[in-house]
């Protein structure tokens, strides 16, 4: 409990200040219709703890907000940050059609090896969000010929050619076209439009790379991409740059630059934007509380 209000501090301040005010301000009109000495509280001691009490449950309802938030809402900048779970959004069959951004490498590769262990420079890792897309579109009866189809297809009516086309020598599996980063293959599934973005490109061991510098021309071009494709859909982003993407940021400086860039070119947002920070990270991330 004290982990999660010591990472939203701020909000807890803010929620305890609000308590304090909705409790002492219910307290006090109560008085101008029950004297204090109706009530028992006739002694100094009695109206100390009276204070305190009252304090206590100001308190109480602080923390119960800080556990209970779930959403930080910009209306201003057509922003929402949110705990979630990506695939619950984006495999829900209710509301209106949305756009889920996933980020993958700039050859869109599709092969996903589950027993990295045992393999020879493993491509796709299962637990990214590239990889978990793949095994969720599997789940659902989408064959990687399917996937692959869809990619190239829309790279194709986007006439966007590679920027290299890497030697097998290389790279002994895998797709070999290199697209620059930013490049967005569109796949839909149902009501859902899946923006694959390509984000980090991998070495010669197939190990991802990307600086600070390149996720945020990354981005930009994201939000280019939806300005001029999106039609006023609702797009819902995960955190990038952590993890095996190799950036180096944090969670916490995903969401910060994430956010940043997404509030500075609020104009070219028509939908609403949503920065998704996995349910099991609320113990890491706050949503700037």
């Amino acid at each position: 409990m004290l982990k999660r209000i010591n990472l939203n501090i701020k909000l807890f301040k803010n929620y305890l200040k609000a308590s304090c005010g909705g409790v002492f301000g219910i307290a006090a009109a109560g008085l101008l219709f029950l004297d204090k000495n109706d009530l028992g509280i006739d002694t100094t001691c009695k109206e100390i703890g009276a204070l305190v009490a009252l304090l206590a449950v100001a308190f109480v309802c602080a923390v119960i907000g800080v556990f209970a938030y779930t959403t930080v809402d910009s209306i201003k900048d057509k922003l929402t940050l949110r705990y979630g779970d990506l695939w619950k959004i984006a495999f829900s069959s209710k509301g209106n059609k949305k756009i889920i951004v996933v980020n993958v490498n700039t050859t869109f590769d599709t092969i996903v090896d589950e027993n990295l262990s045992l393999i020879d420079k493993p491509l796709v890792s299962p637990i990214t969000i590239h990889g978990q897309w793949i095994k969720q579109m599997n789940k659902r009866n989408v064959s990687i010929a399917d996937i692959d189809e869809g990619i190239e297809n829309s790279l194709r009516v986007q006439k966007v050619e590679p920027i290299k086309i890497i030697d097998r020598s290389n790279k002994e599996r895998g797709k070999l076209k290199c697209y620059t980063r930013g490049t967005i293959a569109c796949y839909e599934y149902e009501n859902t439009v899946f923006y694959l973005l390509a984000l980090s490109e991998f070495d010669e061991n197939n190990n991802a790379r990307n600086s600070k510098e390149e996720l945020v021309q990354t981005i930009t071009k994201l939000i280019d991409f939806y300005d001029k494709h999106g039609n006023g859909l609702d797009i819902y982003v995960p955190l990038m740059g952590t993890g095996q993407s190799r950036t180096g940021l944090s969670k916490e400086e995903s969401l910060e630059v994430t956010s940043s860039l997404f509030r500075l070119y609020k104009e070219k947002i028509h939908g609403c934007a949503n920065i998704i920070v996995y349910s099991k990270d609320r113990d890491k991330v706050s949503l700037g509380g």
